[in-house]
């Protein structure tokens, strides 16, 4: 066995429903949109970026609107009052920048964050910024170079970043405790980097908590729970980590 005092915590849009942001998939997931899959591509972006605008920059008008989530603020708490010996990071896919809004520190936001912006000039040295804007009446442009700038996320048919790809890969290869709260580990490159049944051979104490049963990665998970990780993280924390109930 790992040692399982490193823990490793990836997530999904499931941990922000209760914040009243949408999921992916599922009956109201975003993806059931086609209009909304057209403005997450990169193409769409290139060639009509009012259109990929208009999708991201009233998403930030929600997610400006929503607080960080019980589980969201369970393991910023846990990270604040971790004993010696203990480490905590988060690998979360959502783009909706709670995690840190509710002060985690140890976060890898895989496919980026909707409230930072970034120049689309590749040659352009200024860095992502936040930029909660909607820019609704016109195009954003850098005030650096003055080319247009765009949603800091990873869209359809562009790469994670290397290092963020590289420092996920360090994360799993050390953790001994993982747990998978609100998402179905479907997207790539995120779900080879976890490959879950890598981590449940190898020794790590791998942990699912969904509203959704694990289906085809049941069998890859000593704990399965079946609930809102609103009530169940903050349980698990517990558990998992001495003194938590007590901070």
């Amino acid at each position: 066995m790992r040692d399982a005092r490193n823990i490793v915590v990836f997530t999904g849009a499931g941990i922000s429903a209760c914040a009243g942001l949408r999921t992916y998939r599922g009956p109201d997931g975003l993806w059931n949109d086609a209009a909304i899959v057209k403005a997450a591509e990169a193409q769409t972006l290139n060639i009509n970026p009012r259109f990929s605008w208009d999708h991201w920059g009233g998403m930030r008008a929600q997610i400006a609107a929503a607080q960080p989530t019980q589980a969201h603020l369970a393991l910023a708490a846990a990270e604040a009052s971790l004993p010696d010996g203990y480490s905590l990071n988060i690998l979360t896919q959502n783009v909706d920048g709670l995690h840190t809004r509710a002060g985690s520190k140890n976060v890898i936001e895989f496919h980026g964050n909707v409230m930072k912006s970034r120049c689309t000039n590749p040659n352009c040295t200024i860095h992502p910024f936040e930029d909660h804007a909607p820019h609704a009446e016109a195009l954003p442009l850098c005030a650096s170079c003055g080319h247009h700038l765009r949603p800091d996320v990873v869209l359809f048919g562009e790469n994670v970043e290397a290092a963020k790809a590289a420092a996920a890969r360090k994360l799993m290869k050390e953790c001994g405790t993982l747990l998978v709260v609100g998402t179905m580990l479907e997207v790539q490159p995120a779900k080879s980097i976890v490959d879950i049944k890598k981590r449940f051979y190898s020794g790590v104490k791998t942990i699912w908590v969904n509203i959704t049963p694990a289906g085809q990665y049941h069998w890859s998970f000593k704990e399965v729970h079946t609930g809102g990780a609103d009530k169940v993280v903050p349980e698990l924390l517990a558990r998992l980590i001495p003194g938590f109930l007590n901070q």
